[in-house]
Formats: C-alpha cells, sequence, structure tokens
C-alpha cells in the first residue's frame, strides 16, 4: 500500500502508520468516530530493516527521537515522518535536540529526516557558524520591514526572548540572537561579540533601518553592536536598552570562575530536592568543592543529587555543561572590561522600579545615576527614560508594561524617514 501512495502522493501525505480493522467505527450519525480509532502499535509504522545507531552523536539523536515520537526502539535509517512525526513534533524534536546542545532547523529534519542523515547535518556544521542558524524566531514577520532584533543575555541562551517577545506587537517581526555555540570557541570582548551580532544582522538583514534590544548584558551587547552598524553605514532606528547598566564592571573586578558560576546557577533554580535540609547539605557540600576548585567534581556531583531541576543544563553532557559556563565566564570578561564608546543614536532606556538582592549590580545602582551612566556615552537628550514596574527580572513580564512601552516607542517609528547614526571615541 505505501508503496503505491509514494508514487501518487508526495512524501508528506503519505500514512506513517498502517492498521488493519475488519470495520471503521462509526458515531450514531453514521460518521467516521475518531476517538475510537485503535492506536497504531509500533510495528504498525512502515520503516527499514533496524540498524543501531553508530557513535554518540546518533545515540543522542535516537535517544531524543525515542522521547518525543514515545517509541522504544529508533535505528539509525528510520524515518521521523514515518515513525510518527508531524510539523508539530519536528519542531518539539528541534527544541529537544537545541536543548542537548545540538542544533538542527526545522527544515533540517525535514530535509534529512533520518539519525544518520540529521548526525552527518549536525557535523558537517560542527566548528564553523551559520548565521542563520544563531536566529531564534520568536514572531514571524506579517509584512515587509525591519525587524526588531533582540540580543542574548550573559548565559547566550535565548531565556527571555520569548518571555518578552511573544508580548512586542512588532509586525515586521521578532529574533533573537543567541551566544557562539557550544562547539566554537567563545569570544571575551565587547567588541567582538558586537562585530559578531552586527555580521548576523547583516546577513540575515542586509539593507535597511535596524532595530535592536537588549536586557542586562544584552543591552550592553545591544550597544556594542549598534556601534559597529552605524560604523558601516548601517541606520540604528531604535536601541532598546533594558535594565542595562553602561560599563558597570572594571578591571579589578572578581574574578569569576567556572565553580562560583555553577553555584549560582544552582542556587538560583532551586533544584529538584525534596527536603529542606537535604538541599542545605548538598549546597554545602557543593561549596566545598567550589572552594576547592573541582569543577568536574561538582559536575558529577551536581547531576547525581539531580540539582539542576527543569533547567536544560539537565539535558547537557558534563562537556557541554563545561563549555557552557566557559562561554559565561567570558562574557562576564567582556564585560568587565568593556568601556562603550559615544555615540549619537538615540537610546530607549527602561529601568526597573524596584531592586531586589538577586539584581546584578543592585548595590551599584544608585551610583550610575537616572541613566544608570548611559549619560556619560550619550547625551542626555538621546536618551529616553521609561521606569518599568517589577525588579530586575520581573520587569520583562510583569503587567506587560514592559511590552507596552516598547510597543509604543517602536509604533513611532513606521513612516519616519531614516538618517545616519555617526559613532565615535
Amino acid at each position: 500500500i505505501r508503496t503505491q501512495l509514494q508514487g501518487a502522493l508526495p512524501e508528506y501525505m503519505v500514512p506513517a502508520a498502517y492498521v488493519q480493522l475488519a470495520s471503521l467505527p462509526l458515531t450514531p450519525n453514521g460518521k467516521l468516530d475518531r476517538q475510537a480509532l485503535p492506536a497504531p502499535a509500533e510495528d504498525a509504522y512502515a520503516r527499514d530493516h533496524y540498524v543501531p545507531p553508530q557513535g554518540p552523536v546518533e545515540e543522542a539523536i535516537a535517544t531524543v527521537w525515542s522521547q518525543v515520537l514515545q517509541v522504544e526502539r529508533v535505528g539509525r535509517d528510520d524515518d521521523f515522518f514515518r515513525l510518527g512525526g508531524h510539523s508539530l513534533l519536528a519542531m518539539t524534536l528541534q527544541a529537544r535536540l537545541a536543548h542537548a546542545g545540538h542544533r538542527l532547523n526545522v527544515s533540517d529534519i525535514y530535509r534529512t529526516p533520518t539519525v544518520a542523515g540529521q548526525a552527518v547535518r549536525l557535523k558537517r556544521t560542527a566548528g564553523h557558524e551559520d548565521p542563520v542558524r544563531s536566529i531564534v524566531t520568536v514572531q514571524e514577520s506579517s509584512h515587509q520591514g525591519p525587524p526588531l532584533f533582540l540580543l542574548h543575555e550573559v548565559s547566550g541562551t535565548e531565556s527571555y526572548f520569548s518571555v518578552l517577545g511573544m508580548q512586542l506587537d512588532a509586525n515586521s517581526g521578532v529574533c533573537g540572537i543567541l551566544g557562539v555555540p557550544l562547539t566554537q570557541s567563545p569570544l571575551d570582548t565587547m567588541a567582538a561579540l558586537g562585530a559578531r551580532a552586527a555580521e548576523i544582522i547583516q546577513r540575515v538583514q542586509p539593507e535597511g533601518s535596524c532595530r535592536l534590544a537588549g536586557w542586562c548584558f544584552g543591552g550592553e551587547l545591544a550597544y556594542a553592536t549598534a556601534i559597529v552598524l552605524a560604523r558601516s553605514g548601517r541606520h540604528v532606528e531604535y536601541l532598546g536598552l533594558i535594565d542595562a547598566q553602561a560599563g558597570r564592571h572594571r578591571a579589578g573586578s572578581e574574578h569569576v570562575t567556572l565553580c562560583r558560576l555553577l553555584m549560582r546557577h544552582i542556587e538560583m533554580i532551586g533544584g529538584a530536592v525534596a527536603s529542606t535540609d537535604l538541599r542545605h547539605d548538598a549546597l554545602a557540600e557543593l561549596q566545598a568543592l567550589s572552594d576547592s576548585g573541582d569543577f568536574e567534581a561538582m559536575l558529577a556531583r551536581v547531576a547525581t543529587l539531580e540539582l539542576y531541576g527543569h533547567s536544560p543544563l539537565a539535558l547537557l553532557s558534563p562537556e557541554q555543561a563545561k563549555s557552557f559556563f566557559e562561554r559565561e565566564a567570558a562574557h562576564i570578561r567582556a564585560e568587565q572590561d568593556h568601556a562603550p564608546e559615544s555615540s549619537d543614536i538615540p537610546l530607549h532606556l527602561y529601568i526597573a522600579r524596584e531592586r531586589s538582592a538577586t539584581d546584578p549590580g543592585a548595590m551599584t545602582m544608585h551610583r550610575m545615576g537616572a541613566y544608570l551612566g548611559w549619560d556619560r556615552i550619550v547625551a542626555p537628550d538621546r536618551i529616553t527614560v521609561t521606569h518599568v514596574p517589577g525588579d530586575h527580572h520581573s520587569m520583562l513580564q510583569k503587567d506587560g508594561a514592559l511590552a507596552a512601552a516598547m510597543n509604543q516607542h517602536l509604533r513611532t517609528l513606521r513612516g519616519r524617514p531614516s538618517s545616519g547614526n555617526s559613532a565615535g571615541t
């Protein structure tokens, strides 16, 4: 049956499973009763002769397939769509693979629907970066126009993109720029990070005015990126800095080790230890390992105690987790050494009204002044300040006030003629 259908239908219309029934279940009205149809057994799916996955990459892909498709056994030559995959599950597969450190586009899954094919695709892209693959589409564009680019925060992940981006009504689309892939050496200067982000934007949006925004570290990175774009002749018509301080770190700041970053991460996410006493003992044990500088032992102990909770780090191997924290440490060094250049680029500065002890730089906020230090870089009359309900973290979603303010500012740009920006030292 499948062979006959393949000759008459495109692949995506060919059924994934075949179940023989004596008769079709019907409703009292004589229509097909879909709810009464039996679920296909695993052997009902069309699949080639089973060949086990080969190598760690294929094994990792097959494991994720098994979780997404809810099948026990996945071979290297099995077809994702023949095993019951569809467009929504393809998006789930992409997200699960990304959390495991393997980045494929949904289009890659359609082009290479086998485990072996996806492993080859991953190996080909390892070690070099496709700019389009460093972009997360948060909102699709509904008309032609410049999209809003959100710059990643200090971890290099998409942590806040969806929380904020889905509240925005940017009809031209919202995209997020991720950090350097974990398979590459991290960048540890803001100039290099800004140049990389600018190159990605130039490739994705070759012409037209640019719109950028970033939260915390992402705000400083957005400014550094805007400087590079302005120098190349691109007009930056919107630059949103969300609770971002101008060069709040300086040389001589606290040296951040991988152990300290891991400890900070565990303290922030709360972990999944059921007992408060157990958690207290676990944190004390980890602190002792951190003080000794034994990062690998910390990673192993965190995994054993299941302290990652629902963090994506729970899906990473020890090597990938180490790369994750090395990238974050590189970003912190970049921030510590960053001295933003002056420019005439207009800024929209969104400042949290509340401060909590967990806010980065909370103790130095009062010393930065009403403009969080940006008035030393850009003339005050070029800065629009908006105070937003919530603290450094809750402002991203509290009552939608931040998104509402950004929406209002973005709406005023429509139809405005572009003019050049200048950047200098």
